[in-house]
């Protein structure tokens, strides 16, 4: 699918291509990995779309769910390394969301049966999106999990480095629980961890366990199952259930019951740490705004030159601050960006003449060509007759301070359109409805012209185009737009 002329081209071309080694959708298809190509003129994979000469950037994202491949996103943009860092986790978080709704969704269309299973993911999607607290996040999730399968104790341990670690417990011992750390590799946890696989076990003599023999416990036959907690990119954890009756295994349909619960957990935590990073952006932001470097300066208004302006503005500018004194060859004005200069100027000029202190801010060039943003405080001095003598104020160095709040606010808007996908995800059981509402929140929130969501047949043979963003998105879709997989 696509957005604008671009899009409408191709419907008319009945643009079609093949997923094969030369195209970002066919390679992120085929080895179940995003594709980036900050610059696609240096990206031998990408394919030159004649009717996307535009595009600079160009993202694919494969959108796989329980390690099956069933399709993509192509993200494009027209300007060169469009996507930070902060876009792609947003982006990954996203896919993996709208993966396993899609799988949700099928699983509705298949039987009554699944459907019920399906009801049981959906009430714990929508509970998870309503908490951000990684703790609080954590304790709902066990025990939601261990209660759904009738277990009689349960644990989710986090990842860390090569150990895990328990983080959260349902069904008592929760003090001894948390003191332990399990290795990676070793025991029924350590296995699920290492291999990405759940994992079944009977223990018949707990003695033997030694990889989980909970210290100040009583020593039961019981039987286990270890859930990885996992995205497609990383390891988060394992969630571990617990019966101590070894005649009661746990059956396969309970296994993947808990691997869907574990998949949600997986994006849930992934949210619940973007929350927890925005907040922290933000605490930085409050504390550098108290240590801001500023200038103090005695100035002419006239000719914008400076009475007396203390060392600081040499690390403001990179100038010495002797040469915007009076007779110097620098001013302020002269370093000010062109867009900011009148209406800075202005402002001031107003503030002055109605006797009031002034507050503005601008953007000048440093003396390597880049840009500072500028906070300018000052008031007039006047004489007994009301004329102006000089300005006394401080110029502040807020750039780190803009440059953050930019990007608090970029990654706040990103958390808010992961949580909406999520949200939308868990509630939305048609398809087409939820992936047309995710293509709007990606447009919508990351200002890229082109993207598209493909998901593929059941053999496998053609990614079939499902949603895009725009009137042309909708033109593609009722023209059946597909792309033929090459199996050689």
């Amino acid at each position: 699918a696509g957005s604008g002329q671009e899009g409408k081209r191709q419907l008319k071309a009945k643009h079609r291509l093949a997923l094969n080694e030369s195209s970002m959708i066919g390679w992120c298809i085929t080895n179940k990995q995003a594709r980036i190509a900050l610059d696609v003129g240096q990206d031998a994979v990408h394919f030159n779309n004649p009717y996307l000469p535009l595009t600079r950037s160009e993202m694919a994202l494969p959108l796989i769910s329980r390690d099956i491949v069933i399709g993509a996103v192509t993200i494009q943009s027209e300007k060169p390394s469009a996507f930070s860092n902060d876009d792609i986790a947003s982006l990954q978080i996203m896919t993996d969301q709208l993966a396993n709704a899609i799988v949700n969704s099928q699983l509705y269309q298949k039987s009554q049966q699944s459907a019920q299973e399906l009801e049981t993911l959906l009430e714990i999607n929508r509970d998870l999106s309503a908490n951000m607290e990684l703790d609080k996040l954590l304790d709902l999730i066990i025990h939601k999990a261990t209660d759904i399968v009738k277990g009689d104790h349960g644990t989710i341990l986090l990842a860390d480095g090569d150990v895990l670690i328990p983080r959260a417990v349902a069904g008592g011992y929760a003090e001894q629980v948390l003191a332990m750390q399990v290795p990676i590799g070793q025991g029924t946890s350590g296995l699920a961890a290492q291999t990405r696989k759940s994992i079944t076990q009977i223990i018949e003599k707990p003695e033997e366990n030694k990889h989980f023999i909970v210290p100040d416990t009583p020593l039961e036959p019981e039987v286990l199952v270890a859930v990885p907690i996992q995205t497609e990119a990383k390891l988060i954890g394992v969630l571990l259930i617990r019966r101590f009756d070894p005649n009661a295994p746990f059956s396969d349909k309970e296994t993947k019951l808990l691997e869907g619960i574990a998949l949600q957990a997986a994006i849930a935590v992934d949210n619940a740490r973007l929350f927890s990073a925005v907040q922290e952006a933000r605490q930085q932001y409050s504390a550098m705004v108290s240590n801001i470097p500023g200038a103090v300066f005695r100035a002419k208004f006239d000719d914008a030159s400076f009475i007396y302006v203390s060392d600081e503005l040499r690390q403001i500018t990179g100038y010495s601050a002797e040469r915007f004194l009076v007779g110097g060859d620098l001013t302020v004005l002269a370093l000010m960006h062109p867009e900011d200069r009148d209406s800075a100027r202005q402002e001031v000029r107003q503030h002055l003449q109605r006797k009031e202190p002034y507050e503005v801010q601008y953007r000048i060039f440093d003396h390597k060509g880049q840009i500072k943003y500028i906070r300018a405080r000052g008031a007039g001095v006047f004489d007994n007759q009301g004329r102006l003598l000089y300005i006394d104020g401080i110029l502040l160095d807020v750039t780190d301070r803009v440059l953050l709040r930019q990007s608090i606010q970029q990654r706040a808007a990103q958390f808010e359109a992961v949580a909406q996908v999520g949200q939308k995800a868990s509630a939305i059981l048609d398809i087409d409805h939820l992936l047309n509402e995710a293509v709007n929140v990606i447009s919508d929130t990351f200002d890229f012209y082109y993207a598209a969501i493909f998901l593929l047949d059941k053999n496998d043979e053609w990614a079939i185009f499902r949603a895009g963003s725009g009137e042309a998105g909708k033109q593609l879709l009722q023209a059946k737009h597909r792309l033929k997989i090459d199996k050689n």
